[in-house]
């Protein structure tokens, strides 16, 4: 078992289950804190549903995870943390939310299996939680259109291709992107991922960049910034 101490909670991740990654963080610690309805589409171990409940107190969230082994991982994880009493579980598909009697939620987050690549990870766990065929882009969208407030906000992280993808797709569901943040690893290299928001109107688009790492090998201090309230230490 693995395990990953943040400042106010740990992540154990048992053998089998995919540990806490970059692309997980990014997307709990740029995610805008908000009262209210929270729901994280795909938690996993519950990295980013305890991070938004470390930012926005009060809220009340609902974790979901169709993996039965990352599902048990992510309520023991929660159970441990500081806000056991305000996060929920549901060991569910995306697709069978509408069956599930669930409120209309002010935020819906989701770091989906949005790699569309041929070549699969061996790894059966790796391989769920990476590939679309899971959940593909135009489906996440009408789940999260059916469920979003009308005047919530849906944020993700996806490779640029399917950010690209899903922002025409968001346009055709009426989910509107009107934030998106370019991830590039270092200054000078291709971009690997786009941070997206969703509204209903679609009045407005932000746009910026963040790069993670400086050319010399630490972080930067914009990424330092962004998830100081979360890493015990950062070089």
């Amino acid at each position: 078992m693995t395990a990953f101490t943040f400042k106010q909670f740990t992540i154990h991740a048992r053998q089998g289950v995919h540990p806490v990654g970059t692309d997980g963080v990014l997307l709990g610690a740029w995610t805008e804190a908000t009262a209210g309805k929270i729901l994280d589409i795909g938690a996993g171990t519950g990295l980013i549903a305890l991070m938004l409940a470390q930012k926005s107190y009060n809220s009340t969230i609902w974790a979901v995870e169709p993996d039965l082994p990352a599902f048990e991982q992510m309520q023991e994880n929660i159970a441990a943390s500081p806000w056991s009493d305000r996060i929920r579980t549901l060991c569910a598909r995306a697709q069978e939310l509408d069956c599930c009697n669930l409120p209309k939620f002010d935020l819906i987050v989701s770091n989906p299996p949005f790699y569309l690549e041929q070549v699969y990870a061996s790894d059966p766990a790796r391989r769920r939680a990476r590939h679309a065929d899971q959940l593909p882009p135009a489906e996440l969208l009408r789940v999260v259109r059916d469920l979003l407030a009308p005047k919530g906000r849906f944020c993700c992280i996806a490779p640029p291709n399917t950010g690209s993808e899903l922002l025409e797709w968001g346009a055709l569901t009426g989910v509107y992107g009107t934030r998106r943040t370019k991830v590039y690893s270092k200054m000078g290299q291709d971009c690997v991922r786009y941070l997206l928001q969703f509204e209903t109107d679609p009045m407005h688009f932000k746009q910026d960049e963040l790069v993670i790492y400086e050319k010399t090998g630490g972080y930067t201090s914009a990424y330092k910034k962004l998830t100081a309230a979360y890493y015990l230490n950062l070089p």
